[in-house]
């Protein structure tokens, strides 16, 4: 009797050991099953979210077409022979650009409409685009206007020098381009010339420029909606510091009052015989994205060029020039010391 008793007694604790095992394994039966979905309900969102960062990136590149303007703040400034509209549409498809006139008042003049096939280039006179009855008005500003993606079309205007001289692009801009209320520039001049610094407004909102050069001068400019105005500028009075035998350094710096990207700032600068020299570029300095600065086709030996560098902070900035071979190989690179100290200018 105790011998069934005890064999009862192992036989219950094996029923019952069993019944926890299967009560274990229908445990979890149920618990790794719930634990697919939920890896599966998480691999579905990463999964979702993958694609809609995907799909905003595309968005970025290719955003949905609207109207597009871009602006180019000189068109009537009468140092030139001739001026031209260069004009890209790197599209897939025809386009339409209107290009629209600022008179010195600042009404507008619709141009001539222009369309553009496919990858195509144009370049047609500035001259042949304005309407016949405001030819003989003084113009300003230019805006160009077509319906497409965020820079489908590029554009510029390039002016020509008279009897053959060399010539200069101002290029259009966005309101996108700029990022700060702050625009920089830093030019050479030669002997005896004189920089021409083209401001424009690019809005129907009154402005003020507020410019301040190397050589310690100052001055506000206010700016009518659409508004252009030219500032001549010659050697200055402590320019002599910067001066060589060849030339000297200016530079300014722009502080905008009004809405963000209303004002367009570009120039040029020419010689004693009013031939172009260069142009003036201007950035903003909110909206540089790295340190580093390229330019291409560079030919020192045949038109003396110079390297002229600007410490726009209040802090040493190490500045590398480095001169590579037209191959792109770095094996024949030549390099400079480094440079620039606070607010200097080279």
């Amino acid at each position: 009797m105790q011998i069934l008793r005890s064999t009862n007694a192992a036989n219950n604790r094996g029923l019952r050991s069993m019944r926890y095992l299967v009560a274990i394994l229908l445990a979890g039966a149920l618990v790794l099953p719930g634990a697919n979905i939920a890896r599966t309900q998480q691999s579905k969102t990463e999964a979702n979210a993958r694609a809609a960062s995907r799909r905003q990136n595309i968005e970025r590149k290719h955003p949905d077409p609207g109207i597009q303007t871009a602006y180019a703040p000189t068109i009537g400034v009468k140092k030139f022979f001739k001026a031209e509209l260069v004009l890209n549409n790197r599209g897939p498809a025809s386009v339409d650009v209107t290009p629209t006139f600022f008179a010195s008042g600042g009404h507008p003049v619709l141009g001539k409409t222009l369309t553009l096939e496919p990858s195509e280039v144009r370049h047609s006179g500035i001259a042949d685009l304005i309407p016949a009855e405001h030819k003989a008005e003084q113009m300003g500003g230019m805006s160009v206007t077509y319906f497409g993606g965020m820079m489908e079309v590029g554009a510029q205007i390039t002016l020509f020098g008279r009897n053959g001289a060399r010539s200069i692009d101002i290029p259009f801009s966005g309101t996108m381009d700029y990022h700060s209320a702050v625009q920089e520039a830093v030019w050479w001049m030669p002997k005896g010339g004189e920089a021409n610094i083209i401001l424009g407004n690019a809005t129907d909102a009154p402005i003020v420029a507020s410019l301040k050069y190397s050589d310690g001068q100052s001055q506000d400019i206010s700016l009518g909606p659409f508004a252009t105005e030219v500032v001549q500028r010659s050697l200055g009075t402590s320019d002599a510091l910067t001066t060589s035998s060849k030339g000297f350094v200016q530079s300014v710096r722009i502080e905008l009052s009004g809405p963000m990207g209303s004002l367009r700032a570009t120039g040029f600068v020419t010689s004693s015989d009013k031939s172009f020299q260069g142009g003036i570029r201007f950035y903003d300095p909110g909206a540089v994205r790295q340190p580093d600065l390229f330019a291409t086709n560079l030919q020192p030996r045949k038109s003396g060029s110079h390297l002229i560098l600007k410490n726009i902070g209040d802090g040493v900035v190490s500045a590398r020039p480095r001169f590579l071979a037209p191959s792109g190989e770095s094996g024949g690179a030549l390099e400079l010391p480094r440079c620039l100290s606070p607010l200097n200018r080279r």
